[in-house]
């Protein structure tokens, strides 16, 4: 699934902003998205410090905090494209810099055809990114209502429940039909099973608790360890955890 965040305090390019971009993601891909708009900055940041994971943003630099509140959205999202609004009242030098990289600019006031020509260039931009650099380091999803395309680096571990299996990334599951066994033959190199219903991705491990016979995940998130994969598991080479006795 791909996600888009948006702020802008003008209701009228606000929804210029929400048509262009439901457009062009329909046109340019079968890819599910997820789309949320604030005119409310104080909504908008309750949601960036709520969900670090968001694939497209598109933010207006407001007077006084603007910049440095673009810089905290770049360090919390490194590999997010960046759409900017700005007007002349703030010079392009104090965003195009490194700890911004801004993607596109919609200059303000913006116009019809500034917004569509903006996202359709990042929009673009992005699933060439996806397609021609990252096919390797992402697992891909599809059923009768499209795509979702998730990086490896985001999922926190699959879970065969009910029937189905489930990938659990940020905030967000998904579900569809496989076989969890189907699954760890294919990423055994970046998952390890835990229990005979999860597999887990390595470098989300941050914690193993041998004792209780959990494993702990980044975010806090626990996880049974089964005596059927504890040695596995303990053989393990862990990046950046520790064990527990």
């Amino acid at each position: 699934m791909i996600s888009m965040l948006t702020f802008c305090s003008d209701m009228q390019e606000l929804l210029e902003i929400r048509r262009a971009s439901k457009i062009t993601a329909a046109n340019l891909s079968e890819d599910k998205w997820l789309m949320e708009f604030y005119d409310k900055l104080e909504d908008f940041k309750n949601k960036i410090k709520e969900d670090k994971n968001q694939d497209i943003i598109c933010y207006e630099l407001i007077k006084n905090e603007g910049i440095s509140y673009a810089k905290y959205i770049r360090k919390c999202y490194e590999q997010a494209m960046l759409i900017l609004m700005s007007d002349d009242s703030i010079s392009p030098i104090e965003y195009i810099r490194p700890d911004i990289m801004p993607a596109g600019l919609i200059v303000k006031p913006a116009t019809k055809e500034r917004i569509n020509k903006v996202i359709w260039e990042v929009f673009e931009s992005y699933l060439e990114k996806i397609e021609n650099n990252d096919m390797e380091n992402v697992y891909i999803v599809s059923d009768k209502e499209g795509k979702v395309t998730i990086p490896y680096n985001k999922i926190m571990y699959f879970e065969a429940r009910n029937k189905k299996i489930y990938i659990r990334y940020g905030n967000e599951e998904i579900g569809f039909y496989e076989s969890i066994e189907n699954i760890e033959k294919e990423l055994e190199e970046k998952f390890i099973r835990t229990h005979r219903s999860y597999l887990v991705n390595r470098k989300m491990i941050r914690k193993i608790k041998l004792s209780y016979n959990l494993i702990e995940l980044k975010s806090n998130i626990e996880i049974p360890l089964s005596r059927k994969y504890k040695n596995s598991v303990k053989s393990m080479e862990l990046i950046g955890g520790r064990y527990d006795s």
